[in-house]
């Protein structure tokens, strides 16, 4: 369709817009990006708003966009302004906890004790309460104010702390942290390994110590290596974030409490540390409108017809019917499982036909927890968890099977669609 603004009258300006909203920036102004549309006979201008301040192309953006308009027939001038508005995710759990912020992200190092999530996630449950509450206190009890990014310096390790975050508010992903070396990617591989149990994308890797920068004659000297990080994120499939230099002028300013991306803008140091900043808000910008790509099982729906039957409707369609006494018997935690051999402790027979579930709580968003009529609640069920139990991967309406699960003989549940 071709756009003739100077035949444009004041009946047509809003076909005129709507045309222009279509062909600017191809797809993406669809999505809301253009605001403002001004058409004054052969003048046009508009904004386009951005996800970020932090945008890597949003140069290219302004000029292509900017080219695409005065390509028009009719419009000799053209006016580009850029602006940006942060999205944040959303979530029942969050807006109760930290209502004004927008992303929550872990930074993460991975050193320190690595705890097995699979297996002793369920026993640590049972000493979990005190340090979900802490959280909760440390979230909620304080006034962030209205922020964008909430950043949650980790401690090392892949324990107790960064599952209770996991499972207490969703997170937007998270960003790991490495030193040169070869044997620090076996520390970060446990760290992201961990974050994608919990359902939690790396956002990227961080080379930290990357080089040491004589702060007398700006020498450079590569102690313990370097590119090392960037090497692991390009064969991991992980963006990278940046290097940080090994610097005695960002330990002395940070022990001033003046950092030094404030009190050195310019320095060598600082403009690392923007860098990093600007990479790792422009990758949540592209995972909040994007999405993550995961081959992930998601829950969409969860319901309950009967009493003592669960039905989850998948996010690929797929739809799940469950007996309570089959999730009753598949629970994992440490009480029913040898979480070393992998044996039942669950005696099957001892359970309830009749069993079922009082009540469904989210846990991160990752997993759910039930709290069943026998009294038992320790066991987190993950998404990877109920669909594996599943006896048909693919399936059609299938009264049969429906028949089956009814009888709760099934390890698994009966599917209705997918």
């Amino acid at each position: 369709m071709k756009l003739d603004l100077r035949q444009s009258s004041a009946g047509a300006e809003q076909v005129d817009k709507d045309v222009l909203r279509l062909r600017l920036w191809g797809a993406k102004t669809q999505l809301g990006f253009v605001k403002d549309v001004r058409i004054d006979g052969e003048n046009v201008s508009f904004a386009i708003e951005l996800t970020t301040p932090a945008c890597p192309v949003r140069d290219q953006v302004k000029e292509e966009a900017h080219r695409a308009v005065l390509s028009l027939p009719g419009v000799t001038n053209v006016e580009v302004a850029m602006t940006s508005k942060v999205r944040g995710t959303q979530s029942e759990r969050k807006d109760e906890l930290i209502p004004l912020v927008k992303h929550v992200v872990p930074v993460a190092s991975g050193k320190g004790g690595v705890g097995e999530i699979h297996g002793k996630r369920e026993s640590r449950d049972r000493a979990g309460p005190m340090l979900s509450k802490l959280i909760d206190k440390f979230l909620g009890g304080v006034e962030w104010g209205e922020l964008d990014y909430l950043l949650v310096d980790l401690p090392p390790g892949t324990g107790d702390v960064q599952l209770s975050l996991c499972q207490r508010i969703p997170l937007t992903g998270a960003a790991i942290v490495s030193t040169p070396q070869d044997l620090a990617f076996k520390v970060a591989e446990r760290a992201i390994s961990m974050f994608t149990k919990l359902r939690t994308p790396a956002l990227g890797l961080v080379e930290n110590m990357s080089g040491f920068e004589c702060r007398h004659c700006g020498n450079r000297e590569e102690i313990f290596g370097s590119g090392g990080a960037r090497r692991f994120a390009a064969a991991s499939g992980i963006p990278f974030l940046g290097e940080i230099p090994l610097s005695t002028d960002i330990r002395t300013t940070s022990d001033e409490g003046n950092p030094i991306v404030q009190s050195m803008p310019e320095s060598l140091s600082a403009r690392a540390f923007l860098r990093v900043a600007e990479n790792l808000a422009a990758q949540v910008s592209i995972l909040s409108m994007g999405g993550a790509s995961t081959d992930r099982p998601e829950i969409a729906e969860i319901t309950r017809p009967p009493e003592n039957e669960v039905q989850i409707l998948w996010r690929d369609g797929h739809e799940s019917i469950y007996t309570g006494y089959a999730l009753r018997v598949g629970c994992r935690c440490a009480i029913c499982i040898d979480e070393i051999s992998g044996n039942k402790w669950l005696r099957e027979e001892s359970i309830s036909k009749d069993v079922r579930p009082l009540s469904i709580d989210p846990v991160g968003r990752y997993a759910i927890r039930f709290h069943w009529s026998d009294g038992h609640s320790t066991g987190i069920y993950t998404f990877v968890h109920l669909r594996e139990l599943c006896p048909r991967p693919i399936c059609g309406d299938n009264v049969e099977a429906r028949a089956v699960a009814h009888q709760g003989t099934m390890k698994g549940v009966n599917l209705g669609r997918s």
